[in-house]
């Protein structure tokens, strides 16, 4: 078992111990009611920020004007692992998205031309639900291009 799957469930059995601890314990009904929702919405951010931490690639919408860096298609084919860097960011950021061959085409002609020298640009899709998720309906969607190097400014 992974760390990414141990981590929930131990804090998930940490978060219902203290809470029946809590219930057992307490003779008086306001600690509980302050408690308890107090417990579950650590556990729930908890896991949130332990997800980020761990460093697993995210399935948000890839930033407009990020410079693509690789590719990495799984090996049953249902998601791209795509690495990109951000203009504004020093450290490249992992996105996941939903296998297409359309997606798998256009990487990999990017990827010849990043070979040959010629910087690649991406950008996600523009379909996304209020949370910047990837949705479903994107697979396809991905926009890559050549880095325009007249907007460079000369020293």
């Amino acid at each position: 078992m992974d760390i990414g799957t141990l981590l929930p469930i131990l804090g998930g059995t940490f978060i219902l111990v203290a809470i029946w601890a809590i219930i057992i314990s307490s003779k008086k009904k306001v600690i509980m009611i302050l408690l308890i929702p107090l417990l579950s919405a650590t556990g729930v951010y908890s896991y949130i920020a332990i997800d980020e931490v761990l460093g697993y690639p995210v399935d948000e919408v890839i930033h407009e004007d990020s410079q693509y860096i690789s590719h990495l298609v799984n090996q049953s084919r249902t998601k791209i692992f795509i690495w990109s860097l951000h203009e504004d960011d020093d450290e490249p950021r992992a996105y996941e998205i939903p296998y297409s061959k359309e997606d798998e085409k256009k990487l990999e002609d990017s990827k010849q031309k990043q070979n040959r020298g010629i910087t690649q640009m991406i950008k996600g899709s523009d379909k996304k639900d209020g949370n910047d998720k990837m949705l479903n309906t994107t697979r396809g969607s991905l926009k890559l291009y050549d880095y325009d190097m007249s907007n460079e400014v000369s020293k």
